[in-house]
């Protein structure tokens, strides 16, 4: 059967410049990891560093059908020892999936970011829903967060995230009124529940110029709380 490589990632001797061989052997490897997958091809998201050493990978993974057409696609987290083997305890032999229920819906939308408290939480706009996953410091579902580690929010298209130094969380995405295309936030608390004295009900629609399409592709804070976003902004057909 077809098997498609989907990624690697290397592991570098931390001054590798100096090296003969840039590539730490004692790594996955010989000093990369690679995941594969039958007949389906997938891309890394983000990869973050736990308060053990491991790695926590968050990406997605399509099966192609005759034509190029896809016929199903996913998000799926892994999780990697300090050696870089996959971690078999995490998940099922190492992943944890999450099949999208139609192939209606596009490629979903991630982020994962690493919480003042050392906890981890992933978001994604999947299946028309911005969902919420919460780990523990070392890569475990936090069952404390939401049901099972998991919040479902229904509020429109997120897919950034940061959290601020009062633990609070902010949410961008992309809200169209059928014609514009603007930058939407939402804020939470460290718990995932809408903090409704934000804005409207807890979310806040900007159109920063007056071209039509204003897309929103990163966000940063400062230490004072000050939220930074970066985008791109285009009239139809320019």
């Amino acid at each position: 059967m077809k098997k498609i490589i989907t990624f690697i990632f290397f592991c570098f001797f931390s001054i590798f410049f100096a090296q003969p061989s840039y590539l730490d052997p004692t790594f996955g490897n010989q000093g990369k990891v690679v995941e594969t997958f039958v007949n389906q091809s997938s891309r890394p998201e983000q990869m973050l560093k736990l308060n053990n050493g491991n790695l926590l990978l968050l990406s997605y993974k399509q099966l192609k059908g005759i034509g190029g057409v896809t016929t199903s696609t996913e998000y799926y987290f892994s999780r990697y020892n300090i050696n870089g083997q996959l971690d078999t305890s995490f998940g099922v032999n190492g992943f944890l999936s999450y099949p999208l229920i139609s192939i209606n819906y596009r490629v979903p939308v991630l982020d994962m970011i690493k919480l003042n408290d050392g906890k981890i939480l992933a978001l994604c706009f999947y299946n028309n829903i911005t969902k919420l996953i919460r780990f523990t410091s070392v890569g475990d579902i936090d069952t404390a967060f939401g049901q099972n580690g998991e919040i479902d929010l229904f509020i429109g298209e997120f897919y950034k995230l940061v959290q601020i130094a009062d633990n609070k969380i902010i949410l961008v995405g992309q809200y169209f009124d059928g014609y514009n295309n603007m930058y939407q936030f939402a804020r939470l608390s460290e718990n995932g529940v809408l903090d409704t004295t934000f804005g409207t009900n807890g979310k806040k629609t900007v159109d920063p110029t007056t071209y039509r399409f204003d897309i929103l592709t990163n966000v940063k804070h400062t230490k004072n709380n000050d939220i930074l976003v970066i985008g791109m902004f285009y009239d139809q057909g320019d």
